[in-house]
């Protein structure tokens, strides 16, 4: 069961986000490994654009607060690198790692918290069997507000 919806996920990632609207660039500190947020706040800013795309720059917690998901939620090319430039894979967007030990960033499920229903989007950066350890309970981000 799990296996299919994150196989759904994936696929999803996939087909939504190749396209039309502004790309969109995901910067990770420095060797990071583990799990990421995107977390809709309505007191944060908005996601800025850095020569042309959507700079979505994660802060060493993992956990982004931003003001809309609107960049998310259009068809956009993805990309990924850490801070220092290094490219990362993205699965499901048209790239996976070149090796099977090599850190990519992993798509994770989009939801909502309860009972608040604030919508996030989750991803985790790591190798493939870090991915699939993060079971779909552990998705949700740390704090809701």
């Amino acid at each position: 069961m799990r296996g299919c919806l994150l196989s759904l996920v994936c696929l999803a990632a996939a087909f939504g986000c190749s396209g039309s609207g502004r790309p969109v660039e995901c910067v990770i500190p420095d060797g990071y490994r583990g799990q990421g947020w995107l977390f809709l706040d309505p007191d944060a800013p908005d996601v800025p654009v850095v020569d042309g795309r959507y700079q979505v720059v994660f802060p060493p917690d993992g956990l982004l607060r931003v003001r809309s998901m609107r960049p998310f939620e259009q068809r956009h090319a993805f990309s990924a690198r850490y801070a220092n430039g290094t490219p990362l894979s993205v699965l499901g967007h048209h790239a996976v790692p070149t090796h099977l030990g090599e850190a990519a960033l992993w798509a994770g499920p989009r939801s909502a918290t309860f009972p608040d229903k604030r919508d996030y989007i989750a991803w985790v950066v790591g190798t493939e069997a870090d991915f699939k350890a993060v079971r779909l309970d552990q998705f949700a981000p740390p704090v809701s507000r």
